[in-house]
């Protein structure tokens, strides 16, 4: 907590912060982390026998050494040996590793002791009496900092041509060799099962009848072809053991093989099994046929997707995240309609239309511009930024903070609020039009989601052209209202309410900027949390110091301090900008213990093995930044009718939470022709999936859900 403060009310002290930082290091620096020896499992060496040494390294606590794959980050421990004429040495013999989490990275290494193994094989010939050893070891160890190490090593052992002994480090070498990963006996088979993930089955695994498998996780040898910090979902069926490994979707080619360590914790032991094998296509899983629906929306026509898509732009003006943007609008239009500036209201009407229309291009191309990088475009993808919700919120704040008449900017608040009301010029208009699509990303409107998943299915000018719609149905209410001078008599006179509605406007960008730190909460915790309740209070401590300098006409030298103190602030918040930028943790939407009762966590392992028994299965695709979907959840979804219902029909409720990017979730979506949140699915026995409206109710659901299903169809 004292540190927390400090953050908030210390900025001056950066440099000092540094340099401690650079001390640190330095100390770290200065004592070895790793003791570093060569020890042997036999006591002396015969010619033409193999026998083992290692490399052992005792870590010091909280520090740890890589595995041959290091994970998201750091190097490999590397053994150059230096050996006589004819000995012949083998490969590292490496145990399975644990999984080091540092948010975001994942890595893969060992802790407090590990030894690696090496067999070398002395020839036949061998005369001397003493076979000498000697090796250079180079490692990376890392806590907070990393720190290259190295060691020149030697050992002597004697040559006799007797059998060996076994030697004091006998032991370890044994314990070491549990957990080396074992070749796996069955049959491996390894396919893949989409563009973002792959699955291995290992079938006849050796457990016993009262073993479970509680984890598991797949250690890839190829840093590449994974992503390390997913976890990794299994099935067990029988004595087949199935379990689904992310693609590294930034991987351009994926190989034919793979190679590494399936590791797997049971109620009673643990298991590691090393495979190398090549992808095959998987046997059909042993369950019933079901009818195959195609995929929905994609053949739309471009006709319905551009209607779909303007309608939803409509609507999307009734969406409470667009609400605070259009009612800053709706007041400098009250006050251009009094002044009787007609021309200034249409020019102000395309104006905010074309802000509108350029925003969404700009979005529709950073899109494509993502697609093109192989990976998912989707609706509301941003918001799973945790610096972007930084942002937004900071920029709510921001303009709350100049409604209610905190700061100014020029005498006139030419910044962020009143140039967005007032008849300042068309720069404010056109960048409100610019907000409001900003603002609109979060929600997802009825009609929206098939144009949309259409578009992205398109060339790219079919693409653009769709968003441009949703930006026209976006901006049509507001365009209308500037053309028909009609509509501006129902419009009430200035007066003194014009200044209270102006501050009482900051009031919802408040709240929305609250609603955005929630969602921060739910993504990166309260770390992040922290972090943007500190920049907010920098940036209004740096705004009420500028407005200071703006009042004093005196003391230039106070000017000139003031002015540091500001741009201190505005670096220190850049600071907390970048230290935002690195938080990534998967959290959860915050549940109540009877909401974790009522649903399971949607994974497509799970949704398969229901589907595999033939039960009912209700699929809910839900964020913490997605407006539509949190109504939909407490107005109907989390109603004791609803819940009632599920119970009564033994309907399995899963809950996929996307407010942190989820492969896996959004694969879902472009299967079921979505690019974004909310989606409701309902699979009954034997059926694909029927999706449900957008917006919901209580009644609506329990009617959609028992419609008698379609008999089943078998080939």
């Amino acid at each position: 907590m004292m540190s927390g403060l400090a953050r908030f009310f210390l900025p001056l002290l950066l440099l000092f912060f540094a340099a401690d930082a650079s001390a640190q290091m330095q100390l770290a620096a200065g004592a070895p982390k790793v003791e570093a020896q060569l020890i042997t499992e036999d006591e002396s060496v015969q010619p033409g026998r193999p026998f083992w040494v290692a490399l052992k390294m005792n870590i010091v606590p909280d520090w740890h050494v890589y595995w041959r794959n290091p994970g998201d980050s750091g190097m490999a421990t590397h053994i150059a040996w230096n050996l006589p004429a004819g000995v012949e040495v083998g490969p590292i013999v490496w145990p399975t590793p644990q999984r080091i989490e540092i948010a975001p990275l994942v890595n893969y290494g060992f802790s407090d002791q590990v030894l690696l193994l090496t067999q070398i094989t002395p020839p036949d010939d061998l005369t001397d009496s003493t076979l000498q050893l000697r090796a250079k070891a180079d490692w990376l160890v890392c806590h907070e900092v990393c720190i290259p190490e190295s060691a020149t090593l030697e050992l002597d052992l004697p040559v006799t041509m007797d059998v060996p002994l076994k030697g004091a480090w006998s032991s370890a070498f044994t314990a070491t060799r549990k957990k080396v990963p074992q070749e796996f006996k069955g049959n491996v088979v390894v396919a893949k099962k989409s563009d973002q993930d792959f699955t291995v089955t290992l079938r006849d695994l050796p457990l016993s009848s009262v073993e479970t498998p509680v984890e598991a996780y797949f250690f890839s040898g190829d840093g590449s072809l994974v992503t390390h910090k997913m976890n990794h979902e299994f099935i067990q069926s029988g004595r087949d053991f199935t379990i689904t490994v992310p693609y590294n979707t930034t991987t351009v080619d994926h190989p034919d093989h793979i190679e590494g360590d399936v590791w797997v914790r049971t109620t009673q032991n643990d298991y590691s099994f090393a495979i190398d094998t090549q992808f095959a296509v998987p046997p059909a899983p042993p369950q019933q046929a079901v009818t195959k629906a195609p995929a929905p929306a994609v053949g739309i026509g471009l006709f319905k997707s551009f209607l779909l898509a303007f309608i939803g732009g409509i609507l999307l003006n009734l969406m409470p995240c667009v609400f605070p943007v259009l009612s800053i609008k709706a007041l400098g239009l009250v006050q251009k309609a009094q002044h009787g500036d007609r021309r200034g209201i249409i020019v102000g009407g395309l104006v905010y239309t074309a802000g509108v229309l350029i925003s969404f291009a700009l979005l529709g191309a950073l899109l494509l511009v993502v697609k093109t990088g192989g990976h998912n475009v989707d609706w509301g993808m941003q918001l799973q930024s945790p610096l972007f919700v930084t942002l937004m919120s900071l920029v709510l704040f921001l303009i709350g903070y100049t409604l209610i008449g905190a700061i100014t900017f020029g005498g006139n608040m030419m910044g962020i609020g009143q140039s967005l009301t007032h008849k300042a010029g068309h720069a404010g208009t056109f960048f409100t039009g610019a907000l409001a699509v900003v603002v609109a990303t979060p929600c997802t409107a009825p009609f929206m989601g098939g144009a949309l998943f259409y578009g992205f299915t398109q060339p790219w000018y079919i693409a653009i052209s769709v968003l441009l719609a949703l930006g026209f149905g976006l901006a049509l209410p507001y365009l209308l209202i500037c053309f028909f001078p009609g509509a501006l008599r129902f419009l009430p006179k200035p007066g003194i309410w014009m200044e209270h509605f102006k501050q009482f406007l900051a009031f919802p960008m408040f709240a929305a900027a609250i609603w955005l730190i929630w969602v921060l909460g739910q993504q990166v915790g309260a770390d992040g949390v922290l972090r943007a309740l500190s920049a907010m209070l920098i940036v209004a401590f740096a705004l009420w110091v500028w407005r200071s300098i703006q009042r004093d006409t005196h003391q230039n030298a106070w000017h000139y301090c003031k002015a540091f103190i500001v741009a201190m602030c505005i670096l220190y918040v850049v600071s907390l900008m970048y230290d935002q930028s690195q938080l990534l943790t998967q959290a959860a939407i915050t549940t109540t213990a009877e909401d974790k009762a009522q649903f399971e966590p949607f994974t497509p392992a799970r949704l398969a093995q229901l589907r595999t028994e033939n039960k009912p299965v209700f699929v809910n695709m839900t964020a913490a930044w997605c407006i539509t979907c949190l109504v939909n959840e407490r107005t109907a979804l989390s109603t004791p009718e609803v819940k009632k219902f599920f119970a009564d029909k033994n309907i399995v409720y899963l809950k996929g939470d996307w407010t942190n990017r989820d492969p896996a979730i959004s694969a879902f979506l472009q299967e079921h022709g979505r690019n974004g949140v909310p989606l409701y699915a309902f699979y009954a026995p034997g059926q694909e999936a029927k999706i449900l409206p957008q917006i919901l109710s209580a009644k609506q659901i329990i009617t959609d859900l028992t419609v008698k299903p379609s008999p089943i169809q078998t080939p």
